[in-house]
């Protein structure tokens, strides 16, 4: 059996920075023609790919989510905490045109303890590699015809409307505050924010 051929698709490992859409997508279309790999594998992602490179692939393209099927779109981690889950996972699942939306593959699931947003954050990498490790293993060995009974939320949230939720009235309650902080405070990351008299304010520098 031949072994497929496989691209992933990865990002800066710098905090917080990413490629441009347009520059994978350069980076795609110089690495192979169409139709020459089978699978491309996007991993710490931030940036959608589009359905011009997902024609390029034979078989599937492939993303590893690093939520749960419930959170979709951007900074779930914040999301969950906010919720205050007692569970979180990451998901594997096909690449449609529409954000986190394609077949769900496989879901790895985990606890959250007294998980901070950066220890959470961690967790949900460590775990994504897992998952990366078991679907490579899977396509290597010809075991794609994955199952899963998960199914996508409707709740879905871009980076503006993230921007915007994260964005507290100065008369917030004290209560609201302090779950908003638990959600997104962590090192390097100036938010949550503060609206006064049209001046946004950073409660973290």
């Amino acid at each position: 059996m031949n072994k497929p051929t496989c691209y992933p698709c990865l990002t800066n490992k710098e905090p917080y920075a990413s490629l441009s859409r347009k520059l994978i997508e350069k980076y795609l279309k110089i690495v192979f023609y169409p139709g020459e790999a089978d699978y491309l594998i996007s991993f710490q992602n931030p940036e959608i790919i589009s359905p011009d490179v997902l024609k390029m692939i034979k078989k599937m393209s492939i993303n590893i989510h690093p939520s749960l099927p419930e959170y979709r779109g951007v900074c779930c981690v914040s999301r969950a905490l906010y919720d205050d889950k007692k569970e979180y996972g990451v998901t594997a699942h096909i690449i449609e045109k529409e954000v986190d939306s394609g077949r769900i593959l496989k879901v790895f699931k985990f606890p959250i303890h007294n998980d901070t947003c950066e220890s959470l954050d961690l967790s949900a990498k460590n775990n994504s590699l897992l998952l990366l490790e078991e679907i490579l293993q899977d396509i290597v060995n010809g075991k794609t015809d994955w199952e899963c009974n998960e199914v996508w939320s409707d709740n879905l949230m871009t980076r503006k409307q993230f921007q915007e939720w994260i964005t507290l009235p100065v008369n917030v309650e004290k209560a609201e505050l302090d779950r908003m902080i638990k959600a997104v405070k962590r090192p390097g990351f100036p938010g949550p924010f503060i609206k006064l008299h049209g001046y946004k304010f950073s409660l973290y520098g």
